[in-house]
Parts: structure tokens; sequence; C-alpha cells
């Protein structure tokens, strides 16, 4: 069954990807895809985003799933691991930023207006992506 919760090494999602906004308040996210979870200050110029990929059924943490963090020109990414676990940690990282996040069997999901100062930890829930018949 762990296949289940893993992206595998074949490809990704084609289906195209449902646009939400993050908040920092959960009574304004739609919480079946992502949450808020804590943000902390630094004193220093980095900035950090990390957080959990779960199913979002089950909350079994999703290995594999790729994150990509876009704000005009500049793209970061990463790889969730075998514990959905997931993390960007650089300088001069502020401001607001988009995650896409993609894996096969999964719905691709586009996060928007995520606004990056500090750190700020998250849980992201992937809906597998059901094909019809």
């Amino acid at each position: 069954m762990l296949l289940n919760y893993s992206c595998g090494l074949i490809g990704y999602s084609k289906s195209p990807c449902e646009d939400i906004h993050f908040y920092d308040d959960n009574k304004r996210n739609d919480t079946s895809k992502v949450m808020f979870i804590n943000r902390v200050v630094f004193d220093t110029t980095a900035n950090m985003l990390h957080g959990i990929i779960v199913d979002s059924l089950t909350n079994k943490p999703i290995a594999g799933a790729k994150i990509y963090l876009i704000q005009n020109s500049k793209h970061y990414s990463d790889s969730s691991d075998v514990n959905g676990y997931f993390s960007f940690f650089k300088n001069s990282f502020d401001g607001y930023w988009q995650m896409m996040i993609q894996c096969r069997s999964y719905r691709c999901l586009l996060i928007k207006n995520i606004n990056i100062h500090g750190g700020l930890e998250v849980t992201v829930k992937l809906h597998e992506w059901l094909l019809k018949e």
C-alpha cells in the first residue's frame, strides 16, 4: 500500500492545476487543501517555507511530490521526502510567492498569495486524481 502514497519515478499528473489562495488565517483558507500551521520571525535576512504534503483522505505523508516556488523570474524546487516533508531556506527570499505541487495520481495544486517573511510552516493536502471510465 505504500505505493498509494508515493509519487513514484514515472512522471507527474498531467491535469491542470487547481488554483487556491493562501492566508495566514485558516478561517479564510480552504483547509481541505492547505493549512497555516505556524509563523516565526528570524533575526536575519534568511526566510524559510517548510511543511508536509499529505493525502487528503488518510492524512498519510506523500513521498516524492514535486514542489515548485515561483516569484516572477525566480524559481525554486524541492521534493517531499519519505515523511512528506519539504523545506526551502534562502537568503533574501521574502515577498509573495506561488507554490505548485505535482504528484502522480494526485491533482496538481497551485497555491497563490503565500507571503514569505521569517519562517512559515504549512500542511498541504493533495486530492487523488480520479480517472473517468
